[in-house]
Formats: structure tokens, C-alpha cells, sequence
């Protein structure tokens, strides 16, 4: 910035106020959306856990704080979907599968565990798997790998937020070029996010994203 270079931040936001432009899922929107599909999958009733990925990133922040509120707001009343654990797995999914294992038997009557990136969630399916819990206790993701789509077919991961990692950089490119040139850019674009489960992986519009 000192050097008079724009910055402009995909994905992942960053707290300083030199950037100029930020492109991505607005991920308060998308933990809300990712609450909204927990209290429908749980019939509005039952524990559950949160295990996110970097405690201190803006992502993982919005995520979690969305989601929290999203629940709290969907309830019946403060005991009806209690969020009784909140773990972070520092972006390893190995760390996210242990921290999971933990909750399982610490919590048997948990109904749904939360995953807020593509590493805690896969973290969370293989632990679940493990277990023997696959549909028994539901799991909603963020991001959209290939192992995270054999977890949706095999019935483990109910449900996980899908952004369009297509748009941030065809965007990102498209910004910068623009910014170079003396135009102007918006302080920030939502590149959108919606939800993804057997019922919708096979429909168009979820195929044209995952295959952009």
C-alpha cells in the first residue's frame, strides 16, 4: 500500500484498512444460511458442536458468529438446539477428526456438528464415519472437494455451503485490471453461496459450479 500498490483480497478478508476491494461469499449470509438448514435437518430440536477451522481468521469469526445467531434465533426457546461445544481445528483436518471423536463421546445425544471450512468438515465426516454415526448425527460443511461430495453420496455430510470459487477469480483478475487502469471498483462484491445435499448436488445449477 505505501508502495501504491492496490490490494485487493479474495475469499478470505483481511482487517486493515488499506485493502480496496474484497471479493467473496459474504459468510455472515452464508453461516446464517448454514443455521437455517442445521434447524430444518434437526426438526428444530437437539445439541450440537462447532468445529471450525482458524479461531482468528475473519472467516471462520463471520462463520461461527452468523450461525450462532442464526440458531439462537430458530429456537423455540434457549434449550431447544443448545450449541454445546465450540472447537477450532487450526485448518487440519486430522485435528478437526480428533477434536470430533472427543465431542461424539462426550456429547452421545449430539444431533449435529458444524464444520466451517473444506478441512474441518472433512475432519468432521471421518470421524462421524468412524463411529458409526453416518446419518444418525447430521453434518453441515462449508466448501465443496471432492472428498466432501463422496461424503454428501455416502450420506455423512447432509449438508455443506457451496461458494463459487469461479466467480472470486474471474472477478479478482477483472478488478485488478480494472484498478490498473485508473477505473473505479466497488469496496466489495458477494460472490454468493448456497446449500448442497443429495436432494440439489445433481441439479444445474449446483453441476455448473462445481464443474466451472
Amino acid at each position: 500500500s505505501d508502495a501504491g500498490i492496490t490490494i485487493i483480497t479474495i475469499d478470505s478478508d483481511a482487517t486493515i484498512n488499506e485493502v480496496k476491494s474484497h471479493i467473496g461469499a459474504n459468510n455472515e449470509n452464508a453461516g446464517a444460511i448454514a443455521a437455517r438448514q442445521a434447524a430444518e435437518i434437526i426438526g428444530g430440536k437437539g445439541e450440537i458442536a462447532i468445529v471450525g477451522h482458524v479461531k482468528e481468521s475473519q472467516t471462520a469469526i463471520e462463520r461461527v458468529g452468523s450461525f450462532r445467531n442464526g440458531i439462537k434465533s430458530l429456537s423455540a426457546d434457549e434449550k431447544a438446539m443448545p450449541i454445546v461445544a465450540e472447537e477450532y481445528c487450526d485448518g487440519n483436518a486430522e485435528k478437526a477428526k480428533e477434536v470430533t471423536a472427543t465431542l461424539l463421546k462426550k456429547y452421545p445425544d449430539l444431533k449435529l456438528l458444524y464444520g466451517t471450512n473444506e478441512k474441518s468438515t472433512i475432519g468432521i465426516c471421518e470421524a462421524v464415519e468412524e463411529a458409526g454415526l453416518s446419518g444418525t448425527v447430521k453434518v453441515v460443511g462449508f466448501d465443496s472437494s471432492e472428498e466432501e461430495i463422496d461424503f454428501i453420496n455416502r450420506g455423512t455430510l447432509t449438508v455443506t455451503m457451496l461458494q463459487n470459487p469461479y466467480n472470486m477469480g474471474y472477478l479478482g483478475v477483472r478488478y485488478s485490471d480494472k484498478s490498473a487502469n485508473g477505473n473505479y471498483i466497488t469496496p466489495s462484491i458477494d460472490t454468493g453461496a448456497i446449500f448442497v445435499g443429495k436432494s440439489n448436488i445433481n441439479s444445474e445449477e449446483v453441476q455448473s459450479i462445481l464443474n466451472s
